[in-house]
Formats: C-alpha cells, sequence, structure tokens
C-alpha cells in the first residue's frame, strides 16, 4: 500500500477512535469524584492516540490528513499548526474553548515530564487533579519560557556578529538601490538594513517595494525569530518537528522554504550553524536529528531502487497500521 493511502488510513481509524471517545466524554461533563476518574483515564487515551500517531513514519501527513476529513465532513476547523492532542481535543469539546485548553495544558504537562498514557490518570491523580496540574504546568511554562528568551537574545547577538562578518558566511546576493541612501545611517546602532520585498509571480524574482525604518527593536525580533526558526530547522526530520513548529507558531512548510532560502541544507547543517552562534542542543536531540536523516536518507534510497529495479520496496500491508489502543 502506497504511503499516503496507508497515512489516510490511520486517519480515518483515529478519527473513528475520537468519535468513540466522544461517546464516552458525553458522560463525563460534569465534574464529581466519578466521573473525574473517567475524565483521567479519557485524557490518558487521548495520551495514547498522540503517542500512536507520533510513531508512525510521516506524523506531520497523518494530522494534514485528519485536518481535511474533519473540515470536509464535519466542518471542524483548525490550525495549520495545530497539534494531534489539540485536534483530538476539539473534537471532544468543539463548543467550550477553556476547557480545550485545560485538557491541552494536560497533555502538554504529560508529555514534558515523561507521563505516558497509560500512566497519565495516576499523575493527575497524584498533582491533585487536572486544575491543579494546570496552575503547575502554566508556572512551570513561564519560567521556562523567561530563561528561553533570555537564551535567544544571547544567541541573536552572537548570530548578528556572524552575519556581518561576510568572510564567515556566503551572502545570499547583493543589492544596490539607485539614488537611494542608507537609511542605516539614521540610526546609528543599527547593523541592519531591513528591505521590504514581494515576489513577481511572473519571473520569481523579489521587488523590493519599501525599506523599513530602522530601529533596534525590529532587528532584535527579526534576529529573534531567525534563531528560533533555525533551532526548528534542525529537527525537521524527526517526530519533534511539528511540536516545535507549533511552540514558535510556524507553518511547516514555510520554515522548510525558509531554511532553504537561506542555503540550510539539512538538520545538521542548522545544528552546526546554532552551535557556531553557541546554541547547542541537547547530546540526545543531536542524536536523535542524525538517526531521523540517516532513516530519511535510506527510504530514499529504497525508493529509487524500486523505480530502477521495478520491484516496490515501500509497500506497508494494512496490518502495520491497524489502530490498537482499546476503546
Amino acid at each position: 500500500m502506497a504511503k499516503a493511502a496507508v497515512n489516510s488510513e490511520i486517519a480515518t481509524k483515529v478519527i473513528g477512535y475520537i468519535d468513540r471517545l466522544a461517546e464516552q466524554q458525553a458522560e463525563v461533563t460534569e465534574y464529581n469524584e466519578r466521573s473525574n476518574e473517567a475524565l483521567y483515564k479519557m485524557l490518558g487515551k487521548v495520551k495514547q492516540v498522540c503517542e500512536y500517531v507520533n510513531a508512525c513514519e510521516d506524523p506531520a501527513d497523518i494530522v494534514k490528513k485528519m485536518r481535511k476529513m474533519l473540515k470536509a465532513d464535519r466542518s471542524i476547523k483548525t490550525q495549520a499548526n495545530s497539534s494531534i492532542a489539540s485536534i483530538i481535543i476539539k473534537c471532544l469539546v468543539p463548543t467550550s474553548r477553556k476547557t480545550q485548553c485545560v485538557y491541552a495544558s494536560v497533555i502538554k504537562a504529560a508529555e514534558a515530564n515523561g507521563i505516558t498514557g497509560e500512566g497519565l490518570a495516576e499523575y493527575i491523580r497524584a498533582n491533585k487533579g487536572i486544575e491543579n496540574l494546570r496552575k503547575i504546568h502554566a508556572g512551570v511554562t513561564t519560567k521556562a519560557a523567561k530563561s528561553l528568551d533570555a537564551e535567544i537574545a544571547n544567541a541573536s547577538q552572537r548570530l548578528l556578529r556572524m552575519l556581518c562578518d561576510t568572510s564567515s558566511k556566503q551572502r545570499l546576493g547583493v543589492v544596490k538601490l539607485e539614488g537611494v541612501k542608507s537609511v542605516s545611517m539614521l540610526h546609528d546602532r543599527c547593523e541592519l538594513t531591513h528591505l521590504m520585498c514581494k515576489e513577481n509571480k511572473v519571473t520569481g524574482e523579489l521587488e523590493i517595494v519599501a525599506v523599513a525604518y530602522p530601529t533596534l527593536q525590529l532587528q532584535k525580533l527579526v534576529l529573534d525569530n531567525y534563531v528560533a526558526a533555525m533551532q526548528v530547522a534542525a529537527v525537521q526530520k524527526t517526530n519533534e518537528f511539528y511540536a516545535e513548529c507549533k511552540r514558535i507558531g510556524a507553518d511547516m512548510d514555510t520554515v522548510n522554504t525558509w531554511r532553504e532560502a537561506n542555503g540550510i541544507q539539512s538538520g545538521s547543517q542548522a545544528i552546526a550553524l546554532l552551535a557556531s552562534i553557541g546554541e547547542m542542543l541537547d547530546a540526545d536531540m543531536v542524536r536523535r536529528v542524525n538517526e531521523a536523516e540517516a532513516a530519511a536518507s535510506k527510504r530514499l534510497a529504497i525508493a529509487y531502487s524500486s523505480q530502477v529495479v521495478g520491484v516496490d520496496c515501500s509497500k506497508q500491508s494494512a496490518s502495520q497500521s491497524n489502530f490498537v489502543i482499546a476503546a
């Protein structure tokens, strides 16, 4: 079975499983001791579905197919960077945005602490319930976000020095605007000039339509976004790619286009660039990136071989994609 067909089959089975969970959810809408236990178990099953999808060969494509099915069949709209957890939860409680956020925070807390779906109910009980766990996770997330902001700011300054040192990085191109003075002189502390461009769909050329007013705030924003995007590009071949795109509010296709536009050919190259500005990914993440890229190269080689010799080496039996989580 072709990869696209396999992913469609998995997406259909996942949605069917969500429907069965939704029927159970209808019985646990009120908070009390008995319904809370049922709710904990249901969230554990939601986490198991997330684990199942993320363990598949191409989780991002499965999520994409689920989004299309839900929009076409049920008019359920989700954002392009929605996680599998948020999609499932929206199907379970489509009318309550607040409840969606509470349930999603529980799943995020479990993921951050390495809790599996099987152990989620006990984890919620150990933290004295869903609401208390949400508050704990919110506090930890705020501290982590502040630490991350400081880390990115430091990396941004090192990135600025690297970009301004033309000997350390090949330039993407050179532009000379006739009759236009350098506006960077208006702000002697800004080292970058930001050109506002639009793409000519006919010629493929970038047309400069304006020059942004130079401010340190704009320069910092651009540099911070560059660092954040490079961190996401580093894990593009791993299961973390989808979650990392969601973390910074990025679209997966746009990240790939941005990466290619900047001449970053692979996650390994992105890691090397991050290291050059003092941004080191942990050793386990580097290992997963290398393994994912090696596996992707192997799949590409197999696909090429099958085309040459006329044998479909990429077939996957339907039994391999059976949804096995018990209802």
